[in-house]
């Protein structure tokens, strides 16, 4: 890329997770940060809590994480390149309003544009369409995308099947047997979700903690664990079926041949398996088990929501599609809302 290319092109990609943010540069193949969504209570307090950005959250401790941010990058002075910040579909309309307010007038980025993660996810696969089960920290996020443009009622987001949700199961068994008075972290209990919990195995193999403690994978956790993820109405292949049926009859076949699995509570092992046996059992009842289904999971989907963020960040169309300086001065912190309505990227133009 040459040089005048990439002042063109070299924006910040930010993406804010319920549970991790990643930042880097756009046109970069991983994210250069990959921090903890959570600040200091107060410079009194050091304890952390986490920035719930679907909510109108504290500017203090918004400015706060993007400082830390800023501060890894190789970004001399914010003020010199643009930002593409990537977003949960429940987020707020005032958390979206605050976010464009504290990056243009606090840190005077000129450009500025916000995407989903679910559409990011989708776009990092290569794909125009798809049905994207973004499966995070905070919520479990649907939607479908036909030729880069969303299904109107696919967007969905369910808080009671999350990431948190099972990691927050599987500390409870961890614990069920442990002496009393012992306490894992949560980083702990997360890394053993991912690594040691197999949908698929029978064998149901132990494995051992920091503390040296052996844990035994009982047939009971293994069915606890499956059922957490995808039992009961929202179900992750439940929604993810819904989300196909929003759309149109003729265009449900390409929907279910692009499944797209992403975010880190997909990493669980035998997750794609699992999901297309359970997805294909909810077609058989509902008789359109004639469609072919198929999901897709990249190696790399723990980051597959700012990777699309970079791959947009470094087309030469996007530029005529951000949020510039003079446009925010005109209009106000509400000009969002008609250049980033609902915080979709409508992908019509990208691909």
């Amino acid at each position: 890329m040459s040089s005048d290319e990439s002042e063109d092109y070299d924006h910040v990609v930010l993406e804010l997770g319920s549970w991790k943010t990643r930042a880097g540069i756009a046109g970069e193949d991983v994210p250069e940060i990959v921090c903890p969504t959570c600040v200091p209570d107060s410079d009194t307090n050091l304890e952390s809590t986490e920035l719930d950005y679907t909510k109108c959250f504290s500017s203090d401790k918004f400015e706060h994480l993007l400082r830390m941010c800023y501060s890894e990058l190789p970004v001399k002075d914010p003020a010199e390149r643009g930002v593409i910040l990537i977003e949960p579909q429940s987020v707020s309309n005032a958390s979206r309003e605050l976010a464009l307010q504290i990056l243009m007038e606090t840190f005077q980025v000129p450009s500025y544009y916000s995407a989903t993660s679910p559409h990011m996810s989708l776009y990092a696969s290569g794909r125009g369409s798809g049905t994207i089960i973004q499966c995070g920290h905070a919520a479990t996020e649907t939607v479908s995308i036909y030729e880069g443009y969303r299904v109107p009622g696919s967007q969905m987001s369910y808080p009671d099947n999350s990431g948190r949700k099972v990691t927050s199961l599987v500390t409870s068994e961890l614990l069920c047997n442990a002496p009393s008075g012992t306490h894992y972290e949560y980083d702990v209990c997360t890394k053993a979700k991912e690594e040691h919990f197999n949908l698929l195995h029978e064998d149901f193999r132990d494995f051992s903690l920091p503390d040296g403690r052996l844990v035994n994978v009982t047939p009971q956790m293994k069915s606890d664990f499956t059922n957490s993820i995808f039992g009961g109405d929202h179900g992750i292949a439940r929604v993810a079926y819904q989300a196909v049926m929003a759309a149109d009859m003729d265009m449900r076949r390409d929907l279910f041949c692009n499944v797209i699995l992403s975010g880190g509570a997909s990493l669980v092992k035998g997750f794609k398996e699992t999901f297309l046996k359970e997805i294909r059992k909810e077609s058989n009842v509902r008789h359109t088990d004639k469609l072919k289904i198929n999901a897709i999971t990249a190696p790399e989907r723990e980051f597959s929501s700012w990777i699309g963020g970079s791959i947009v960040g470094s087309l030469s169309c996007y530029q005529s599609a951000h949020i510039s300086k003079e446009m925010y001065e005109d209009v106000g912190p509400s000009i969002i809302h008609k250049y980033c309505p609902y915080g979709n990227v409508e992908m019509g133009d990208f691909v």
